[in-house]
C-alpha cells in the first residue's frame, strides 16, 4: 500500500531517483541534447542534473506529494496551483541551472 505525503527535503535523494527516472526515457530530452555528448554516461549524467534543476525550481512553486511504500519513495505527485505565478528565471537560477547551461554552453542552450 502507497501512503502519500508531503515532500520534504529529508527524502530528496530518493524523490530525484524517482523523479529523474520518470523521465528517462522521455523523447524531447533525448533528442535535444544527445548530439552533444560524446557518452551515454556524459549525457545521462547531464540529464540528471537538468532534471534535479527542473525538479527543485518547480517545488519552489508547486506542492510536491510523494508515494511511499515498503520505506521507499515509490511516486511524485507535484499539484500546481492555479492562482500561482510560472515558474520564472529566478526560480531556475537559484535551483541549479546556470551549472546545467555551463554544461553544454550558453551558445547551445539558446539555439535548442
Amino acid at each position: 500500500m502507497v501512503e502519500y505525503k508531503q515532500y520534504n527535503s529529508s527524502y530528496e535523494t530518493e524523490t530525484l531517483k524517482v523523479f529523474i527516472e520518470s523521465f528517462v526515457h522521455y523523447p524531447l530530452f533525448w533528442g535535444v541534447f544527445e548530439d552533444l555528448f560524446k557518452s551515454e554516461i556524459k549525457l545521462r549524467s547531464f540529464h540528471a542534473q537538468l532534471m534535479k534543476g527542473l525538479f527543485k525550481a518547480t517545488i519552489r512553486k508547486d506542492d510536491c506529494y510523494i508515494g511511499v511504500a515498503d520505506g521507499k519513495v515509490r511516486a511524485v505527485v507535484i499539484v500546481e496551483k492555479p492562482s500561482d505565478k510560472p515558474i520564472s528565471f529566478g526560480d531556475y537560477a537559484v535551483s541549479g541551472m546556470p551549472g546545467v547551461i555551463a554544461k553544454i554552453g550558453l551558445a547551445n542552450t539558446l539555439r535548442r
